[in-house]
């Protein structure tokens, strides 16, 4: 029996989240300017409670500072980095690679195909992408 000859795959698109910086709206820079406010404050009460216990306490400042300097940043910066859902459109008519972020539509990267994007998926004589399991459950075959 043969096997109908299918078309070649031209385009694969897939979703992803990639860490990435974020420009912060007003209201944004609103609740970390307050959360700036609370860390500073807990780090006062911090550093006075170490006074009293200094080894007890020097953990919980130096993890209160961090934060302080953490908060402090994305506020000066305006930005933090943050997931964001992305797209990568994988053509390989062109052998071309474009990855775009899906809140903006900005193209973060265009390059050429990897050697391992090249491969496509196989098809199914039924023109449908071949499940890497198979379709029958395990054991079937072997109970004949």
């Amino acid at each position: 029996m043969a096997i109908p000859k299918t078309k070649p795959q031209e385009r694969k698109e897939e979703f992803f989240t990639r860490q990435m910086s974020c420009e912060l709206t007003d209201e944004e820079r609103a609740k970390k300017g307050a959360q700036l406010g609370r860390a500073v404050e807990e780090l006062a009460i911090a550093k006075s409670s170490a006074k009293q216990d200094a080894a007890v306490h020097k953990s919980a400042i130096v993890a209160q500072q961090k934060e302080v300097e953490r908060l402090a940043r994305i506020l000066r910066d305006g930005a933090e980095d943050r997931p964001v859902r992305c797209q990568k459109i994988i053509d390989f008519r062109q052998a071309q690679v474009t990855v775009t972020r899906v809140d903006t539509g900005d193209v973060l990267e265009e390059r050429g195909l990897h050697d391992y994007e090249r491969q496509t998926e196989l098809p199914e004589a039924d023109g449908k992408p071949a499940s890497p399991f198979g379709d029958d459950p395990v054991g079937e075959d072997d109970a004949a």
